[in-house]
């Protein structure tokens, strides 16, 4: 919606980029998705070009009176939308569709509404008549998927490509082509508006938010989007996964978080909250009369901005607060790996722009991003970092680099007094003139060399020249290798870089990428060693997961065995310990369940080397159950937002204890399992990630363990 961000801009420059894109991609399985256990679920559910019986199909040759049969096919999208029940999927069918459409219906958990292209076809819809509105408007319908299909040309003084405004819920916006959405009124008042995915949360309690919501693999461009962005989650809104988008050449922002602009009339649900943004493409978001950014998270909270690709906009990445509001700021904000280059005023910019008028950021962390050449155009005194009104910002681990000396790595903007508790430790920052020459401006201050920057923050942070690959990936030798903060790993909740690539414990780099030689772990099956004396043959035979040989099967072993996995240069060989006929990282996990069972007992509070990553917030005292000789007194009650998960390096045996009769039930990889007494309940499960959430029914889970 409406963006009034700082000065116009009357010209900008042609900025010449190279194509970075191919990293951005990244797998569901490691990214931080929100929402529900049954929708995370959901999102991991493929599209089939089989087709499904009982369909509903348009065609251009159709008629609306006809029966929406493949041979007798409705002539339009809204007589399809009039028509289908829960668990439908309406197949549209090549051609050109002129009209703006409703959805009417609703599906139901497991009964999704499906609206998509027939395979292999591309059904093209639009709206040449210069109505205001949404070619697709959801109007409060739930449980609904669209996929495979193009959407644009519609011009207007409100022109929407697909619209979600009134409450709606699990919806799944995935592989459309979103295109040529105009304005009539771009910049002439704060009236036009055009947006390719508009989420317009007014609802007025948490149950009435827009929430559950999934778009990915959305290709969004060239849309004149007045002060509206191209693909925006405003107001009371949770839960949305924006993930693996390609979002260019669009007049304004590009994706946006908006919050506290009172399109919810209260206050604590007027922001975006629980939201994720990751591996999306973003580039020349340029707007002509205002500053705008590639990625914008503007009032909202609780959310994830990870493995990002941004260039040739004005801003790569900003956090901010454009409405002023104590009450409800900007929190709790994570941006980690993304990849921020030669956008035109500056990289990453984070708080509020106006001493009176916004809002401050808070409790915010900057890890392991690399921005390059940031901030050169007009507007470029804000640098590759601008810091202003914000309050708890911690940077760490991140690579500036600028191959000029025109303007300042850091820029500032506001007073000193606007800008509290921001600490820099183990970041690189370089250009042309070496070490002693970087360059920073932060509160009211000018510095020169980093050592003049490291004595006034207080912090450790480096300056040497790195050596890039040509999509920014560190190359060999390069300064930032091994000089990273390993604590960003649990702060981060990630173990993956920009090429999704899994960090190296003990030794992370600087930046968005892990430094990959190349190499690969050699295959052994030898585990014993045999020495001989003239006195007598000794044979020493050793554990194979005694990687280093010193007699003891350790976290040392461990961490050895994730650098091999990673292809990391070592003396010492790999070895397949889950015997899977593969080095991978479930050999590394291995360790973690090597020699008894894993414990998570909530009573002693044991959680064997934090084996169990445990999502709750309801802990309880409980009634008292005893198991194996163990007296049990404390429980987590199983909620929808509870989960408990872990990650088994081999098959094996979950136990669960929980209060059981009654029909009470608990799920295991989203699998229900009844808990007929208080007691034990035996789960066999596989290698790999495993999930532990609440079923139709609250229970309380005093112990697990895994074996």
């Amino acid at each position: 919606m409406k963006k009034l961000l700082c000065t116009a801009i009357l010209a900008l420059g042609v900025i010449m980029l190279m194509t970075v894109g191919a990293y951005a991609q990244m797998p569901k399985d490691k990214i931080a998705l929100q929402g529900e256990d049954s929708f995370k679920a959901e999102m991991f559910n493929e599209f089939s070009d089989t087709i499904e019986d009982n369909a509903l199909y348009v065609a251009t040759t159709g008629i609306d009176s006809n029966t929406g049969t493949i041979d007798k096919p409705f002539a339009t999208v809204q007589k399809a939308l009039d028509t289908v029940k829960a668990g439908q999927t309406i197949y549209v069918r090549g051609g050109t569709y002129n009209a703006l459409n409703t959805f009417k219906t609703s599906g139901s958990e497991g009964k999704y509404i499906t609206l998509r292209n027939y395979p292999n076809e591309t059904p093209f819809l639009t709206c040449t008549t210069g109505t205001d509105g949404a070619i697709l408007h959801l109007n409060g319908c739930n449980y609904i998927k669209i996929y495979g299909l193009e959407i644009g040309g519609h011009s207007a003084e409100k022109a929407y490509g697909i619209l979600l405004d009134d409450c709606e819920n699990h919806v799944i916006i995935s592989n459309n082509h979103i295109h040529n959405l105009l304005t009539t009124k771009p910049g002439e008042n704060e009236n036009g508006e055009a947006n390719g995915i508009l989420l317009f949360g007014e609802g007025k309690t948490d149950e009435t938010s827009i929430n559950n919501i999934c778009i990915e693999n959305n290709n969004i461009h060239n849309n004149t989007t007045g002060w509206s962005e191209t693909l925006s989650t405003s107001g009371n809104c949770k839960y949305v996964n924006v993930i693996n988008n390609t979002v260019h050449d669009n007049t304004n922002i590009g994706i946006d978080f908006y919050g506290n602009a009172k399109y919810c009339t209260v206050p604590a649900y007027d922001q975006p909250r629980y939201c994720v943004a990751a591996g999306n493409t973003v580039y020349n978001s340029i707007c002509s009369y205002a500053e705008c950014a590639g990625l914008y998270l503007d009032g909202a909270r609780d959310t994830i901005f990870e493995n990002n690709i941004i260039y040739g906009s004005m801003y790569g990445i900003e956090i901010g607060s454009e409405e002023l509001q104590a009450d409800y700021p900007v929190k709790n904000v994570i941006v980690r790996n993304n990849l921020v280059y030669k956008n035109s005023c500056g990289g990453i910019r984070v708080g509020g722009y106006d001493k009176k008028k916004t809002g401050y950021v808070t409790e915010t962390k900057i890890y392991n991003n690399t921005l390059v050449d940031n901030g050169e155009g007009e507007g470029g005194w804000n640098g590759e970092f601008c810091f202003v009104k914000c309050n708890g910002v911690d940077v760490r681990n991140n690579m500036v680099y600028k191959s000029s000396n025109k303007y300042p790595l850091i820029g500032k903007d506001l007073p000193a007094q606007y800008t509290l508790n921001v600490t820099f430790n183990n970041n690189v920052f370089y250009d042309t003139n070496g070490s002693d020459g970087v360059y920073f401006e932060y509160q009211d201050k000018s510095f020169e060399g980093i050592d003049a920057f490291n004595t006034f923050v207080g912090g450790t942070n480096y300056s040497g020249k790195p050596s890039f690959n040509s999509d920014y990936s560190l190359a060999n030798g390069s300064y930032g290798i091994d000089l990273g903060d390993n604590g960003v790993l649990n702060d981060m909740g990630s173990m993956v870089d920009l090429g999704n690539n899994y960090r190296a414990i003990g030794t992370v780099d600087v930046g968005a990428f892990e430094y990959q030689d190349g190499s690969k772990p050699t295959v052994t099956t030898v585990s014993t060693t045999t020495t001989t004396t003239e006195a007598t043959t000794e044979t020493t035979t050793y554990d194979k997961a005694d990687l280093n040989k010193d007699g003891n099967v350790d976290k040392k072993d461990c961490a050895i065995m994730l650098k091999l996995v990673q292809g990391l240069k070592t003396d010492i060989v790999a070895t397949d310990l889950n015997n899977d006929g593969k080095i991978d990282l479930l050999d590394a996990l291995w360790y973690l369940a090597k020699s008894s069972a894993k414990v998570w007992n909530y009573t002693t509070g044991e959680n064997t080397d934090d084996f169990y990553s445990v999502k709750a917030k309801n802990y309880k005292d409980a009634t008292t159950i005893t198991y194996n000789g163990l007296i049990l007194t404390k429980a987590v009650k199983m909620e929808s937002g509870t989960a408990i998960s872990f990650t088994a390096p081999k098959d094996g045996t979950l136990t669960l204890v929980a209060n059981g009769g009654s029909g009470k039930k608990i799920k295991v990889n989203n699998v229900s399992y009844t808990i007929v007494s208080d007691g034990a309940l035996e789960v066999p499960v596989k290698a790999g990630t495993v999930t532990v959430s609440k079923d139709t029914s609250s229970t309380y889970l005093y112990y697990m363990s895994f074996k």
